[in-house]
This record gives structure tokens, C-alpha cells and sequence, in this order.
């Protein structure tokens, strides 16, 4: 009860100390409006300029993650071999059946991913494989997060 007798006993002494005082409370609001735009403005430039880092290292890490390694790196040996890992993956990485999406890629990094790595729910990964060899017959590279 103290609290709303309180509140309002602030609102009465607010109304008339601004009836009172409206000449001043303008000649303030005039001084106050640049001060709020330029540190408006700041503030606008500088969550601009964080989103647009943030954009810039998202850009530079996905790349980072899709480049291939070079072949001197990859006996070729091992290329014809079937690697254990792979025997081990999951049931998205086999062949499915007609029709079922298991891998996507991106057309501008030519990379193609499994359908359960992080990077291929990217707005730009549009293209839909059924098999991996499908995707490799088309030029595209293996992400090596997810290894496809």
C-alpha cells in the first residue's frame, strides 16, 4: 500500500514540477537530443561493425574448413583402400534409396557435405546428392569436417 501511495504522490509532484517548469524541461530535451543522436549513432556503428566481424570470420572459417588438403599429403594408396572409419560411419553416409538426400553441396565451394554436418544447413548448400559418387562425378570436393 505504501508503494502506490508513494507512486503516486511522485506522479503529482512530476506533473507539477513539469507544468511548472516546461521552459526549462524543453531548453534541456534541445541540449539532450544531439548528445542521444551521436551516441545513438556510435552505438549503431559499432553493433554494425561487430555483425559485420562476425560475418567476416564465420566466411574465413567455413572456407578454412572446406579446402582440401593437397594430394602429396594422400598416399594413393590409401585412396583405392577402404578406410576402417568409414565402415564404422553412420547409416546417412551409406547409399540410400531412390530418391533420399544424403549428401549437399555448394555450388560456389564445390564442396558437398553429409547431410548431418553442421556446414550443410548453410543457406548456400543447394545441391542434393543421393550418393557421394554422384557428387564427385560433378566435381565436388569432400567437406573435411564431416567426411563425406
Amino acid at each position: 500500500m505504501k508503494k502506490i501511495i508513494f507512486g503516486g504522490l511522485a506522479v503529482l509532484f512530476g506533473v507539477t514540477g513539469f507544468s511548472f517548469f516546461f521552459g526549462s524541461f524543453l531548453s534541456i530535451l534541445v541540449g539532450a537530443v544531439p548528445i542521444l543522436l551521436i551516441l545513438g549513432g556510435g552505438l549503431a556503428a559499432y553493433l554494425g561493425y561487430t555483425d559485420w566481424q562476425a560475418e567476416k570470420e564465420d566466411a574465413e572459417q567455413s572456407v578454412t574448413y572446406l579446402e582440401d588438403e593437397p594430394e602429396a599429403a594422400q598416399p594413393k594408396a590409401e585412396a583405392t583402400e577402404p578406410d576402417t572409419t568409414e565402415a564404422a560411419s553412420s547409416k546417412e553416409d551409406a547409399p540410400v534409396s531412390d530418391g533420399e538426400t544424403a549428401f549437399k553441396g555448394n555450388p560456389e565451394t564445390m564442396v558437398f557435405h553429409s547431410i548431418t554436418c553442421n556446414f550443410a544447413t548453410g543457406k548456400k548448400c543447394t545441391e542434393e546428392f543421393t550418393t557421394r559418387d554422384a557428387a564427385v562425378k560433378l566435381g565436388y570436393k569432400p567437406c573435411k569436417v564431416c567426411k563425406p
